[in-house]
């Protein structure tokens, strides 16, 4: 997506500005200095740094790596750029490009070995633990540190690339910089059938209520990259997208994302129903509910 800001302020301000305008707020001063900068886009949690942009002075690239959205700029409209300068930006842009993506892998694989250093301090998780308790499921594997439940994030080849903390309360929290699109938590063996869903509860509730290993992809948006990269790693097998149903809600991003996530991969779709007034979205709450996943 382009960006073309021209007026009385510096091409700073105009950067600043195009960031804003695309709901990128958050950053008081911009450095132009080509490189990555990482901040807090304004909305996400405390200690959160999902947005980044790098300017170069008169162009540059900014997004948020939560949406996996990403904008080019230039000071200048390029309608009336020359064809030199239209070269030169291109140029401008694959540096960029190229600058981000390497910070970003460099960030995931040191917060990788953290996790690492992490997941093998950690204790099994106890059964009674307050989480578990609320949600009427078992450990399934998880570890925890202190009174922290540890979800194992890894990628296809089954590398550990980041955690995702559950409190009592519920509250969950990935590791900072942890690598997540495309990676997810396996339940049981991912052989014959294999269901692939969104949170970590409901993965247990499917696994215990079929037998089937699931996929937990963390998040309605993580659905397609994981569905896709389990279709490339296992071509045969048959998938089933036991996706959220938010029909309490404005926008029912579960199934949205469900669907398009089987379309995508060639995946079938199942999802759960709510009686009226009911506020649950997925498995784990109709397994609560009814007692059943029927």
């Amino acid at each position: 997506m382009m960006s073309n800001y021209q007026g009385p302020m510096n091409s700073c301000d105009q950067f600043r500005a195009a960031m804003r305008d695309a709901g990128l707020s958050g950053v008081d001063h911009i450095e132009a200095d080509e490189q990555i900068h990482r901040f807090r886009v304004e909305g996400d949690k405390p200690g959160s740094r999902n947005g980044w942009y790098v300017n170069f002075g008169n162009v540059g690239a900014f997004g948020s790596w939560k949406e996996g959205v990403s904008h080019t700029f230039s000071s200048k409209d390029r309608r009336y750029m020359s064809g030199w300068e239209r070269q030169e930006f291109q140029k401008q842009i694959r540096r960029m490009c190229e600058a981000k993506d390497k910070a970003r892998r460099k960030s995931q694989d040191a917060a990788a070995a953290k996790c690492l250093e992490l997941w093998n301090q950690a204790s099994p998780a106890c059964p009674e633990h307050g989480y578990l308790i609320k949600k009427q499921v078992k450990p399934y594997g998880l570890r925890q540190r202190g009174d922290v439940l540890v979800v194992p994030v890894v990628n296809a080849q089954g590398e550990l690339r980041s955690l995702q903390r559950i409190y009592a309360s519920g509250d969950k929290r990935f590791f900072p910089d942890g690598e997540i699109t495309g990676c997810y938590c396996s339940i049981g063996e991912l052989t014959d059938i294999v269901y692939l869903c969104e949170g970590w509860a409901t993965g247990a509730t499917i696994n215990e209520s079929s037998g089937c290993g699931v996929a937990v992809a963390f998040n309605a948006g993580n659905l397609k990259p994981v569905a896709l990269n389990l279709r490339r790693k296992f071509p045969s097998q048959k998938f089933i997208i036991a996706a959220d149903n938010d029909h309490a809600k404005p926008t029912n991003t579960g199934l949205a994302k469900g669907r398009e996530a089987a379309a995508t991969a060639g995946m079938q779709i199942v999802f759960p129903t709510f009686p009226s007034g009911s506020t649950g979205t997925d498995f784990n709450d109709l397994s609560i509910l009814q007692g059943d996943m029927t």
